[in-house]
C-alpha cells in the first residue's frame, strides 16, 4: 500500500511543478531506452506449409470401338453386395442401350435369371447343381471381388479382433457373452461388457450369406456338418434382417449385436467392423489392397464359363496380407440368347454382350474407388473367352469393346536414393518398388494414377491419366529432395517464473520467458549454446545434437547462485541496480530542494513559481 501512496504523492508534486515534469519525463525516457537497449532480440520460428499432392478424379469411361444401335433397356437383378459397383457401371456405360439393375439379393437374382425375366443375373454365390440343372446354357462370368466383414455394436469398444473359430462359435450359440474368455483372449486390455451377444443374419437369399457361411464352414467342422453353406441356411440362433441395409441398420441401432455385411457397404455407411485373423496368423482390418492380395494369392483354378463354379473359392488365401473372407462375385447370362429369349433381336444381343465385355475391361477402373477389387488379367482373359461363346441364331455375337490384349504401362523414376521404396496406384491398386521402375499390365482404355508421397522428396507428376490404346506406355517420374523439418526442443527447470532465457543454434537465437524453446531443422548435426542468466548456472550449457529423422527434446537444469528477484521474479544484474540507484538519487535531490524551499517560507505564488507578484512586494 505504501508504494501506491508515495506514487500518488509524487504525482501531485509533478502536477505543481512543470520543471519536475520535464525532469521526470526525461528520466523515464532514458530508463526506457536503457531497458530497450539491453533487451535481447527474438527470432520467430519459420513455418513451412506441408508439401501436398493433388489428386485427379477418375474420368467417365466409355466403350471404345463400334457402338451397337440403341435397343430397349437391358435389365439385370441380384446381388446387393455388388450393387454400388453395378449402379456405377449402369450409370456411366455409354455403349448403346440403357441398363437397369435391381438390387434384390443373389437368391432372387438366380431365380430371375432361371425364369428368364431378366437379361442377366448377379450373384455372389455360384449356381449349385440343382440350379444348373434348372437352367442349362447359363454362363458364369466373374465381374468383381470383395470382402465380407463382421460388424458389431458394443458401446465404447474399439476395433475388436475375431477368429473364424470364435465367429463360428458365436453363430452356433456356443459363445454367448461379449465378456467370454474366447473374446477376452483375442482382445487383451479391452474392457468387454458382461452382455449377451445378439446374433443377426440375412433373412433373404443372400450371396453375402453364402460367403459368410462358406467361411464358417472352413473354420468349424460342426458348422460345416450342421449348418453348411448357402444363400439361405438354417441359422441355429439369432434375428433375420433383409438385405445389407436392413442388417446394417439393425446392428447399428441395437447394442450388443453382431452381423456381417460386405466391405463396400461398411465403409460407405461408416459402420464399425472388426479385424479377422488370416491363416498366416495376422489380424487384418479389411481393405481393397488386402482383398486384392487374397485374390492374387489364392490363384483359383477357374472352370469354363459353362462349367461348375460352386466350389471355386478364394477364402483363407495363404499370404501374410491376405484378408481371409474374400470372394468373387458373378454375372449369369445365357450363352444362346436367341434360344433363351425368342423375342430378342440381334441388336439387343449385341448390346448385352458388349455391356458385359465393357464391364470386365474398362468397367474395372471403377472398382477400387468403391472398395471392390479390380479383376486381374488371369480372370479378365477367361471372362472375355466366355463372352465370346455367346451366340445369336447360331452365330457369334460381334464385340465392339476393347480388345483383350494387355499392354505394359511403366513408370520410370529418377532422383530417389538407391533402395528407396516408392509406389504407384491405379484404380485403387498399388504396385511398389525399390528399383527405378513400376509396371502395370492394362487393357485399352483411360485410367488414372497417383503417386503417394515419399518422405523427403517432392514429385513432379503426382497424379494424372494414362490413355492405353494398343501400345505400351512409359511415363517418367522425377523426384527432387524436399527438406523435412524436425523439432529441436529445449525445456528448462529451475528458473524463477517469468525469467528470460535463450538458446542459440548457429546464428539464430531464440528467447523465452516460458519453460520451453523450440527450433525446427532438417536432419544433421547442430551445436547449441544456452545464454547466460545472471544469478544462475545451467547444465548442460552447450553441446552437439544430431537430428536423424525424429524430434529431439533436451532438458536444461538452471541452478540459483543466490541472486535476488524483483518485480516479475527475474534476477537483476549489477547494471540494473545502478540504473535504479541513479533514478533514486535524482528523485531524492529534487524532493530535497523542494522541501528546503518550503521550510524557508518561499511564497507559493512567487515569480519563480510562476505566479503573479503580490501587492505587498511591489516597489
Amino acid at each position: 500500500m505504501s508504494r501506491h501512496v508515495i506514487h500518488r504523492g509524487a504525482a501531485r508534486q509533478v502536477q505543481s511543478h512543470p520543471k519536475l515534469v520535464a525532469t521526470f519525463v526525461t528520466t523515464g525516457v532514458m530508463c526506457a531506452l536503457m531497458f530497450v537497449g539491453v533487451a535481447p532480440g527474438f527470432s520467430a520460428p519459420v513455418s513451412l506449409a506441408p508439401f501436398q499432392h493433388a489428386q485427379t478424379p477418375s474420368p467417365k469411361a466409355a466403350a471404345s470401338g463400334c457402338s451397337p444401335s440403341p435397343t430397349p433397356t437391358l435389365t439385370g437383378a441380384g446381388s446387393t453386395l455388388v450393387y454400388p459397383l453395378m449402379s456405377q457401371w449402369v450409370s456411366v456405360y455409354a455403349g448403346g442401350a440403357a441398363v437397369n439393375y435391381l438390387s434384390v439379393g443373389s437368391g432372387a437374382g438366380i431365380t430371375d435369371i432361371i425364369a428368364k425375366t431378366v437379361d442377366f443375373g448377379a450373384t455372389d454365390a455360384p449356381l449349385n447343381a440343382a440350379q444348373r440343372a434348372a437352367a442349362p446354357g447359363l454362363l458364369t462370368v466373374p465381374e468383381s471381388a470383395g470382402g465380407v466383414v463382421p460388424i458389431y455394436n458394443v458401446p465404447g469398444a474399439p476395433i475388436l479382433n475375431f477368429t473364424g473359430a470364435v465367429l463360428a462359435g458365436i453363430y452356433l450359440g456356443t459363445i454367448t457373452n461379449w465378456n467370454s474368455s474366447e473374446l477376452r483372449a483375442l482382445n487383451p486390455g479391452v474392457h468387454l461388457p458382461n452382455a449377451s451377444i445378439g446374433v443377426v443374419y440375412r433373412s433373404d437369399g443372400s450371396g453375402t450369406t453364402f460367403i459368410w457361411t462358406s467361411y464358417l464352414s472352413l473354420e468349424n467342422a460342426t458348422w460345416a456338418s450342421i449348418v453348411g453353406k448357402g444363400t439361405a441356411v438354417p441359422f441355429p440362433i439369432g434375428t433375420g434382417e433383409p438385405k445389407e441395409a436392413g442388417l446394417g441398420s439393425y446392428v447399428q441401432s441395437t447394442p450388443y449385436t453382431i452381423g456381417y455385411i460386405d466391405l463396400s457397404y461398411a465403409l460407405t455407411a461408416g459402420i464399425q467392423f472388426g479385424r479377422v485373423q488370416n491363416p498366416a496368423g495376422h489380424f487384418l482390418l479389411a481393405t481393397v489392397n488386402d482383398t486384392a492380395s487374397a485374390l492374387k494369392d489364392a490363384n483359383p483354378t477357374l472352370p469354363a464359363g459353362n462349367g461348375d463354379w460352386y466350389n471355386v473359392s478364394v477364402l483363407n488365401a495363404p499370404g501374410t496380407d491376405d484378408y481371409p473372407i474374400t470372394s468373387l462375385t458373378y454375372v449369369l447370362v445365357y450363352a444362346n440368347l436367341s434360344a433363351a429369349y425368342p423375342s430378342y433381336t440381334l441388336g439387343k444381343a449385341e448390346n448385352l454382350a458388349n455391356f458385359l465385355w465393357w464391364m470386365v475391361t474398362v468397367g474395372q477402373n471403377y472398382s477400387a474407388p468403391l472398395y471392390f477389387v479390380p479383376l486381374p488379367q488371369s480372370i479378365v482373359l477367361p471372362d472375355e473367352a466366355t463372352i465370346e461363346t455367346m451366340t445369336f441364331n447360331g452365330s457369334p455375337i460381334p464385340i465392339c469393346g476393347a480388345t483383350h490384349e494387355m499392354y505394359a504401362v511403366t513408370f520410370d523414376e529418377s532422383g530417389l536414393a538407391s533402395g528407396t521404396n516408392w509406389s504407384v496406384t491405379i484404380s485403387g491398386v498399388s504396385e511398389s518398388s525399390t528399383t527405378d521402375r513400376v509396371t502395370f499390365q492394362l487393357p485399352n482404355g483411360t485410367v488414372t494414377y497417383s503417386i503417394p508421397p515419399v518422405r523427403g522428396y517432392a514429385v513432379n507428376h503426382s497424379s494424372g491419366s494414362v490413355d492405353v490404346q494398343g501400345t505400351p506406355r512409359t511415363l517418367f517420374v522425377g523426384f527432387t529432395v524436399y527438406p523435412v523439418y524436425y523439432t529441436l526442443a529445449f525445456s528448462e527447470t529451475g528458473l524463477a517464473s517469468g525469467t528470460n532465457w535463450s538458446v542459440t543454434i548457429g546464428t539464430t537465437t531464440r528467447n523465452s520467458t516460458n519453460s520451453s524453446i523450440t527450433f525446427r531443422e532438417t536432419n544433421g548435426t547442430y551445436s547449441y549454446q544456452v545464454g547466460a542468466v545472471t544469478g544462475y548456472t545451467v547444465s548442460p550449457s552447450s553441446g552437439p545434437l544430431t537430428l536423424a529423422g525424429t524430434p529431439i527434446q533436451t532438458g536444461l537444469v538452471f541452478t540459483s547462485t543466490g541472486g535476488t528477484s524483483h518485480g516479475s521474479n527475474s534476477v537483476l544484474s549489477t547494471t540494473d541496480y545502478a540504473i535504479f540507484a541513479g533514478i533514486a538519487i535524482v528523485v531524492a535531490i529534487l524532493l530535497a530542494v523542494l522541501l528546503t524551499r518550503r521550510k524557508r517560507g518561499a511564497p507559493p505564488n512567487s515569480q519563480e513559481d510562476g505566479g503573479e507578484s503580490s501587492p505587498h512586494n511591489s516597489p
